[in-house]
């Protein structure tokens, strides 16, 4: 990657953190201009473009990002939470599986699986997801991640 490119992904990372979606979009769009083989970039564009509804678009990057690096376990993750958000939750089901597949500790697609089998009224496993996510938040020291997890174990234990 260009610094150039590089720099427009740096600005377009502090805007998203600033909240400023539409800033964040035309960087990383600059930085995709100038290098559209960083899958990193259209990941964190396309989570941009969630934080604004824009699902398609979101999806497009997500795939875009999985067609550039097939191992890119964070865009299969949030193209999971995409196609939850859109209800396609058996499309959801398997980018949050192909994550933990590619990456056994990736504690977040654990809770995104266990949302769509309490989604599908699957508690053992979405029990069996969320205790592996708890753990691994433990471990990982990931207090939002952890106080996620428990939520949802809540709520499956308040549905049976």
């Amino acid at each position: 990657m260009s610094i150039i490119a590089e720099n427009h992904k740096n600005i377009g990372s502090e805007y998203t953190i600033k909240g400023d979606y539409d800033k964040a979009i035309a960087e990383f769009s600059k930085a995709i201009d100038l290098d559209p083989k960083d899958a990193i970039t259209y990941n964190n564009r396309g989570v941009n473009y969630d934080k604004k509804g824009e699902y398609d678009k979101a999806l497009a990057d997500f795939l875009t990002a999985i067609e550039l690096d097939p191992k890119y376990v964070q865009a299969y993750n949030n193209r999971g939470l995409i196609y939850d958000k859109k209800g396609e939750y058996d499309k959801a089901l398997a980018d949050f599986s192909k994550a933990i597949e590619l990456d056994p500790k990736f504690a977040e697609a654990y809770l995104g699986r266990a949302t769509i089998y309490i989604s599908k009224k699957e508690g053992k496993k979405a029990e069996d997801d969320l205790n592996i996510c708890l753990k691994l938040a433990r471990e990982q020291r990931n207090i939002n991640l952890l106080e996620n997890c428990e939520k949802e174990l809540k709520k499956l234990n308040s549905l049976y």
